[in-house]
Protein backbone atom coordinates (compact mmCIF):
# COMPACT_ATOMS: atom_id res chain seq x y z
CA UNK A 1 0.00 0.00 0.00
CA UNK A 2 1.23 3.27 -1.12
CA UNK A 3 2.40 5.63 1.83
CA UNK A 4 -0.67 8.11 2.63
CA UNK A 5 0.15 11.64 1.53
CA UNK A 6 -0.11 14.03 -1.14
CA UNK A 7 1.68 12.77 -4.89
CA UNK A 8 1.77 13.48 -8.66
CA UNK A 9 -0.37 11.20 -10.53
CA UNK A 10 0.49 11.14 -14.16
CA UNK A 11 -2.23 8.72 -15.31
CA UNK A 12 -4.50 10.95 -13.63
CA UNK A 13 -3.94 14.41 -15.16
CA UNK A 14 -6.65 16.95 -14.96
CA UNK A 15 -8.59 17.67 -17.95
CA UNK A 16 -7.93 21.08 -19.29
CA UNK A 17 -11.76 21.62 -19.22
CA UNK A 18 -12.34 19.95 -15.73
CA UNK A 19 -9.82 23.08 -14.12
CA UNK A 20 -11.05 26.00 -16.54
CA UNK A 21 -14.65 24.85 -14.51
CA UNK A 22 -13.20 24.25 -10.83
CA UNK A 23 -10.71 27.07 -10.39
CA UNK A 24 -13.65 29.53 -11.33
CA UNK A 25 -15.70 27.71 -9.19
CA UNK A 26 -13.28 27.82 -6.36
CA UNK A 27 -12.21 31.07 -7.28
CA UNK A 28 -15.88 32.56 -6.45
CA UNK A 29 -15.43 31.32 -3.04
CA UNK A 30 -15.04 32.91 0.10
CA UNK A 31 -11.37 33.08 1.94
CA UNK A 32 -11.11 29.96 4.32
CA UNK A 33 -12.41 32.31 7.54
CA UNK A 34 -15.46 32.82 5.48
CA UNK A 35 -16.96 30.18 4.10
CA UNK A 36 -20.87 30.26 3.81
CA UNK A 37 -22.01 26.83 4.47
CA UNK A 38 -25.49 25.64 3.23
CA UNK A 39 -25.71 23.46 6.05
CA UNK A 40 -25.18 26.13 9.16
CA UNK A 41 -27.47 26.08 11.52
CA UNK A 42 -28.36 29.54 9.69
CA UNK A 43 -30.12 27.85 7.05
CA UNK A 44 -34.03 27.21 7.57
CA UNK A 45 -35.66 23.45 6.34
CA UNK A 46 -38.42 24.71 3.64
CA UNK A 47 -39.98 21.16 2.68
CA UNK A 48 -38.61 17.69 1.95
CA UNK A 49 -37.78 15.76 -1.19
CA UNK A 50 -38.22 12.59 -1.37
CA UNK A 51 -38.66 9.53 -4.58
CA UNK A 52 -42.08 7.60 -4.40
CA UNK A 53 -42.69 3.89 -5.73
CA UNK A 54 -39.08 3.02 -5.32
CA UNK A 55 -39.66 -0.50 -5.95
CA UNK A 56 -41.00 0.62 -9.86
CA UNK A 57 -39.89 3.70 -11.60
CA UNK A 58 -39.55 6.32 -9.15
CA UNK A 59 -40.74 9.89 -9.11
CA UNK A 60 -39.61 12.68 -7.34
CA UNK A 61 -41.80 14.22 -5.17
CA UNK A 62 -41.88 17.64 -2.62
CA UNK A 63 -43.69 17.70 0.91
CA UNK A 64 -43.58 20.78 3.37
CA UNK A 65 -40.82 20.00 6.20
CA UNK A 66 -43.77 18.51 8.09
CA UNK A 67 -44.63 15.74 5.19
CA UNK A 68 -47.70 17.58 4.11
CA UNK A 69 -48.55 18.87 0.62
CA UNK A 70 -47.08 16.28 -0.96
CA UNK A 71 -46.45 16.85 -4.74
CA UNK A 72 -45.19 15.17 -7.70
CA UNK A 73 -42.86 16.93 -9.68
CA UNK A 74 -41.04 14.74 -12.32
CA UNK A 75 -41.46 11.00 -12.92
CA UNK A 76 -39.37 8.07 -13.74
CA UNK A 77 -36.28 9.00 -11.69
CA UNK A 78 -33.51 7.23 -9.99
CA UNK A 79 -31.28 9.21 -7.40
CA UNK A 80 -30.93 13.36 -7.06
CA UNK A 81 -29.07 16.47 -6.14
CA UNK A 82 -30.54 19.60 -4.63
CA UNK A 83 -28.85 22.83 -5.41
CA UNK A 84 -26.68 24.79 -2.48
CA UNK A 85 -29.80 27.35 -2.46
CA UNK A 86 -32.06 24.78 -2.34
CA UNK A 87 -33.49 25.94 -5.81
CA UNK A 88 -32.93 23.21 -8.39
CA UNK A 89 -32.71 19.94 -8.60
CA UNK A 90 -30.08 17.84 -10.71
CA UNK A 91 -31.25 13.97 -11.30
CA UNK A 92 -31.18 10.93 -13.47
CA UNK A 93 -33.81 9.88 -15.21
CA UNK A 94 -35.15 6.24 -15.33
CA UNK A 95 -36.97 5.75 -18.83
CA UNK A 96 -37.49 2.26 -20.02
CA UNK A 97 -34.85 1.56 -22.97
CA UNK A 98 -33.34 4.68 -22.96
CA UNK A 99 -29.78 5.70 -21.82
CA UNK A 100 -30.39 7.94 -18.19
CA UNK A 101 -29.71 11.39 -18.52
CA UNK A 102 -28.83 14.37 -16.34
CA UNK A 103 -31.90 16.75 -15.94
CA UNK A 104 -32.60 20.00 -14.06
CA UNK A 105 -35.96 20.64 -12.60
CA UNK A 106 -36.33 24.49 -11.11
CA UNK A 107 -38.37 24.09 -8.07
CA UNK A 108 -39.45 28.05 -8.20
CA UNK A 109 -40.60 27.09 -11.77
CA UNK A 110 -41.99 23.95 -11.15
CA UNK A 111 -40.41 22.74 -14.78
CA UNK A 112 -37.58 20.99 -16.06
CA UNK A 113 -35.26 23.39 -17.66
CA UNK A 114 -32.40 22.09 -19.08
CA UNK A 115 -31.41 18.40 -20.20
CA UNK A 116 -27.65 16.37 -20.72
CA UNK A 117 -27.08 13.04 -22.22
CA UNK A 118 -26.95 11.20 -25.47
CA UNK A 119 -27.08 7.66 -26.70
CA UNK A 120 -23.46 6.80 -26.28
CA UNK A 121 -23.40 7.22 -22.47
CA UNK A 122 -25.41 6.44 -19.07
CA UNK A 123 -25.27 9.01 -16.40
CA UNK A 124 -26.53 8.52 -12.56
CA UNK A 125 -26.02 10.40 -8.84
CA UNK A 126 -25.89 13.62 -9.53
CA UNK A 127 -24.10 15.52 -7.05
CA UNK A 128 -24.06 19.56 -6.78
CA UNK A 129 -21.03 21.60 -5.17
CA UNK A 130 -21.84 23.29 -2.06
CA UNK A 131 -19.92 26.23 -3.36
CA UNK A 132 -21.40 26.39 -6.85
CA UNK A 133 -23.31 25.34 -9.71
CA UNK A 134 -20.97 22.51 -10.66
CA UNK A 135 -22.31 19.08 -10.63
CA UNK A 136 -19.96 15.80 -10.62
CA UNK A 137 -21.93 12.77 -12.30
CA UNK A 138 -21.56 9.23 -13.10
CA UNK A 139 -21.42 8.06 -16.54
CA UNK A 140 -20.52 5.07 -18.23
CA UNK A 141 -20.26 4.78 -21.94
CA UNK A 142 -22.63 2.21 -23.70
CA UNK A 143 -21.31 0.27 -26.46
CA UNK A 144 -21.83 -3.07 -28.32
CA UNK A 145 -20.20 -5.20 -25.53
CA UNK A 146 -22.69 -3.59 -23.12
CA UNK A 147 -22.13 -0.76 -20.03
CA UNK A 148 -18.87 -0.02 -19.11
CA UNK A 149 -17.30 1.11 -15.63
CA UNK A 150 -18.16 4.36 -14.11
CA UNK A 151 -16.26 7.55 -14.38
CA UNK A 152 -16.79 10.88 -12.77
CA UNK A 153 -17.78 13.54 -14.94
CA UNK A 154 -18.29 17.49 -14.49
CA UNK A 155 -21.01 19.87 -16.00
CA UNK A 156 -22.40 22.92 -15.19
CA UNK A 157 -26.52 23.36 -14.45
CA UNK A 158 -27.41 24.29 -17.97
CA UNK A 159 -25.52 21.19 -19.17
CA UNK A 160 -22.81 23.02 -20.55
CA UNK A 161 -18.96 22.44 -20.36
CA UNK A 162 -19.10 19.13 -19.52
CA UNK A 163 -15.96 16.95 -19.22
CA UNK A 164 -14.21 13.97 -17.39
CA UNK A 165 -13.03 14.92 -13.74
CA UNK A 166 -9.83 12.65 -14.99
CA UNK A 167 -8.44 13.02 -18.98
CA UNK A 168 -10.10 11.26 -21.14
CA UNK A 169 -12.33 9.61 -19.02
CA UNK A 170 -10.77 6.37 -19.15
CA UNK A 171 -10.26 5.96 -14.85
CA UNK A 172 -12.71 3.92 -13.58
CA UNK A 173 -13.66 6.53 -10.39
CA UNK A 174 -16.93 6.61 -8.53
CA UNK A 175 -18.73 7.31 -4.84
CA UNK A 176 -18.26 11.21 -5.66
CA UNK A 177 -18.31 13.34 -2.33
CA UNK A 178 -17.61 17.43 -2.26
CA UNK A 179 -16.56 18.65 0.89
CA UNK A 180 -18.29 21.12 2.84
CA UNK A 181 -16.36 23.86 1.59
CA UNK A 182 -16.40 22.48 -2.01
CA UNK A 183 -12.81 22.75 -2.52
CA UNK A 184 -11.97 19.01 -2.65
CA UNK A 185 -13.88 16.09 -4.36
CA UNK A 186 -13.69 12.96 -2.47
CA UNK A 187 -13.76 9.81 -4.71
CA UNK A 188 -13.58 6.39 -4.80
CA UNK A 189 -10.35 4.49 -7.23
CA UNK A 190 -11.63 0.95 -6.58
CA UNK A 191 -8.60 -0.50 -8.51
CA UNK A 192 -6.32 0.63 -5.73
CA UNK A 193 -9.35 0.24 -3.26
CA UNK A 194 -8.63 3.84 -1.96
CA UNK A 195 -10.34 6.78 -1.34
CA UNK A 196 -9.14 9.65 -2.91
CA UNK A 197 -8.84 13.67 -2.19
CA UNK A 198 -8.88 15.75 -5.53
CA UNK A 199 -8.35 19.74 -5.31
CA UNK A 200 -8.44 19.65 -8.79
CA UNK A 201 -4.86 20.24 -9.43
CA UNK A 202 -2.64 17.45 -10.77
CA UNK A 203 -1.93 16.10 -7.16
CA UNK A 204 -4.31 13.74 -5.60
CA UNK A 205 -4.39 12.64 -1.76
CA UNK A 206 -4.71 8.81 -1.51
CA UNK A 207 -6.17 7.49 1.58
CA UNK A 208 -5.09 4.15 2.14
CA UNK A 209 -8.40 2.39 2.66
CA UNK A 210 -12.11 2.95 0.62
CA UNK A 211 -15.91 2.51 2.06
CA UNK A 212 -18.85 5.06 2.74
CA UNK A 213 -17.75 8.47 4.41
CA UNK A 214 -18.28 11.96 5.14
CA UNK A 215 -16.56 15.28 6.03
CA UNK A 216 -16.57 17.20 9.05
CA UNK A 217 -18.51 20.27 8.85
CA UNK A 218 -14.77 21.79 8.69
CA UNK A 219 -13.00 19.71 6.10
CA UNK A 220 -10.30 18.97 8.46
CA UNK A 221 -11.48 15.10 9.05
CA UNK A 222 -13.33 12.22 7.48
CA UNK A 223 -15.47 9.56 8.81
CA UNK A 224 -15.10 6.49 7.38
CA UNK A 225 -16.56 3.16 7.03
CA UNK A 226 -13.63 0.37 6.43
CA UNK A 227 -13.29 -3.02 6.62
CA UNK A 228 -11.28 -4.82 9.05
CA UNK A 229 -9.74 -7.93 10.23
CA UNK A 230 -11.20 -9.35 13.58
CA UNK A 231 -10.92 -12.92 15.40
CA UNK A 232 -14.56 -12.84 14.32
CA UNK A 233 -13.93 -12.53 10.84
CA UNK A 234 -13.98 -9.12 8.59
CA UNK A 235 -16.11 -6.23 9.48
CA UNK A 236 -16.83 -2.74 8.77
CA UNK A 237 -16.40 -0.46 12.06
CA UNK A 238 -16.07 3.35 11.52
CA UNK A 239 -12.83 6.05 12.11
CA UNK A 240 -12.38 9.49 12.28
CA UNK A 241 -9.20 10.40 10.08
CA UNK A 242 -7.39 13.77 10.96
CA UNK A 243 -6.22 14.82 7.28
CA UNK A 244 -3.53 16.88 8.96
CA UNK A 245 -1.86 14.49 11.51
CA UNK A 246 -3.40 11.59 9.35
CA UNK A 247 -4.26 10.02 13.25
CA UNK A 248 -6.64 6.93 12.62
CA UNK A 249 -9.30 7.16 15.65
CA UNK A 250 -11.81 4.43 16.08
CA UNK A 251 -15.31 5.75 16.57
CA UNK A 252 -16.84 1.86 16.85
CA UNK A 253 -15.39 -0.95 17.79
CA UNK A 254 -18.09 -3.47 18.46
CA UNK A 255 -16.65 -7.06 17.25
CA UNK A 256 -20.12 -8.39 16.39
CA UNK A 257 -21.78 -5.67 14.56
CA UNK A 258 -21.05 -3.53 10.95
CA UNK A 259 -21.43 0.23 10.45
CA UNK A 260 -22.28 1.75 7.72
CA UNK A 261 -22.69 5.12 5.87
CA UNK A 262 -21.92 7.95 8.36
CA UNK A 263 -23.53 11.20 8.30
CA UNK A 264 -21.54 14.28 10.30
CA UNK A 265 -24.10 16.38 12.07
CA UNK A 266 -23.69 20.32 10.87
CA UNK A 267 -22.62 21.27 14.48
CA UNK A 268 -19.45 18.90 14.70
CA UNK A 269 -20.75 17.33 17.29
CA UNK A 270 -22.15 14.10 16.42
CA UNK A 271 -22.63 11.12 13.99
CA UNK A 272 -25.52 9.39 12.80
CA UNK A 273 -24.50 5.47 10.93
CA UNK A 274 -26.15 2.44 10.37
CA UNK A 275 -25.52 -0.46 12.55
CA UNK A 276 -26.44 -3.97 11.71
CA UNK A 277 -25.22 -7.68 13.60
CA UNK A 278 -24.30 -10.70 12.44
CA UNK A 279 -27.52 -12.56 14.22
CA UNK A 280 -30.23 -9.90 12.62
CA UNK A 281 -28.96 -8.22 9.73
CA UNK A 282 -31.15 -5.72 9.59
CA UNK A 283 -30.16 -1.89 10.14
CA UNK A 284 -30.40 0.35 12.86
CA UNK A 285 -30.11 3.96 12.85
CA UNK A 286 -27.65 5.15 15.36
CA UNK A 287 -26.24 8.28 17.00
CA UNK A 288 -22.56 8.77 18.33
CA UNK A 289 -20.58 11.75 19.69
CA UNK A 290 -17.96 13.12 17.37
CA UNK A 291 -15.36 11.50 19.91
CA UNK A 292 -17.32 8.25 19.92
CA UNK A 293 -18.57 8.92 23.51
CA UNK A 294 -22.35 7.98 24.10
CA UNK A 295 -23.77 5.77 21.15
CA UNK A 296 -27.06 5.22 21.11
CA UNK A 297 -29.51 3.46 19.17
CA UNK A 298 -32.48 5.65 17.72
CA UNK A 299 -34.29 2.72 16.60
CA UNK A 300 -34.31 -1.03 17.40
CA UNK A 301 -35.97 -4.18 16.75
CA UNK A 302 -38.68 -4.90 14.50
CA UNK A 303 -38.71 -6.43 11.05
CA UNK A 304 -37.52 -3.30 9.19
CA UNK A 305 -34.12 -2.20 7.51
CA UNK A 306 -33.45 1.36 8.71
CA UNK A 307 -30.95 3.36 6.21
CA UNK A 308 -29.88 6.80 4.66
CA UNK A 309 -29.59 9.21 8.24
CA UNK A 310 -30.29 12.59 6.67
CA UNK A 311 -29.74 15.66 9.47
CA UNK A 312 -31.26 18.68 9.63
CA UNK A 313 -29.42 21.85 9.75
CA UNK A 314 -29.79 22.77 13.23
CA UNK A 315 -28.39 19.18 13.94
CA UNK A 316 -31.50 18.56 15.94
CA UNK A 317 -33.82 15.92 13.63
CA UNK A 318 -32.88 13.18 11.52
CA UNK A 319 -34.99 11.81 8.46
CA UNK A 320 -34.47 8.22 7.33
CA UNK A 321 -35.69 5.11 4.89
CA UNK A 322 -37.35 2.39 6.78
CA UNK A 323 -37.42 -0.42 4.77
CA UNK A 324 -39.68 -3.84 5.42
CA UNK A 325 -37.91 -6.60 5.04
CA UNK A 326 -39.05 -9.71 3.74
CA UNK A 327 -42.22 -8.19 2.75
CA UNK A 328 -42.85 -6.89 -0.59
CA UNK A 329 -46.32 -6.05 -0.04
CA UNK A 330 -45.56 -3.12 2.39
CA UNK A 331 -43.90 -0.12 1.21
CA UNK A 332 -41.05 1.49 2.33
CA UNK A 333 -41.51 4.89 4.56
CA UNK A 334 -39.92 8.11 5.98
CA UNK A 335 -39.36 8.49 9.55
CA UNK A 336 -37.98 11.13 11.32
CA UNK A 337 -37.02 12.00 15.18
CA UNK A 338 -36.51 15.31 17.07
CA UNK A 339 -33.41 14.21 19.14
CA UNK A 340 -33.41 17.58 21.12
CA UNK A 341 -36.68 17.15 22.25
CA UNK A 342 -35.70 13.34 23.14
CA UNK A 343 -38.65 11.96 21.03
CA UNK A 344 -40.13 8.85 19.69
CA UNK A 345 -39.54 7.79 16.27
CA UNK A 346 -42.24 8.47 13.85
CA UNK A 347 -43.63 8.18 10.16
CA UNK A 348 -43.61 11.22 8.29
CA UNK A 349 -44.01 9.83 4.37
CA UNK A 350 -45.59 6.55 3.66
CA UNK A 351 -44.20 5.07 0.30
CA UNK A 352 -41.31 7.16 -0.41
CA UNK A 353 -37.05 6.79 0.10
CA UNK A 354 -34.49 9.14 -0.34
CA UNK A 355 -35.21 12.11 1.87
CA UNK A 356 -33.42 15.49 1.52
CA UNK A 357 -34.15 18.30 3.51
CA UNK A 358 -35.02 21.32 1.12
CA UNK A 359 -32.44 24.23 2.89
CA UNK A 360 -32.51 27.64 1.74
Amino acid sequence: MDQIGRRTVTSLSVGLVAIVILLVTIGQQPSAGQVSNPNSNQAQVNGILFLRNPAQQAELWRSDANGQGQQLLVPQVSDYSLSPDGRKVAYATQAEAQPSRIEMFDLTQNQVITSTGSADWTGYTPNWSPANGVIVYERRTISAGGVGSPKLWLMQPDGTQVSPVVKGGDVVTFGAHWSNAGRLLGFTDPLRNELVLFDFSDVLRRIPFSGDFDWSPDDQRLVISVLRESQAGFRNELIVFDLATEQQTPLTSQTDTDDFTPVWSPDGTKIAFVRRTREVPRGEIWVVNADGSEPRAITAGGGYDNVDPQWTPDSQQLLWTRLTVGSANVPSAIWTVNLAENSEPRVLIENATQARWIVE
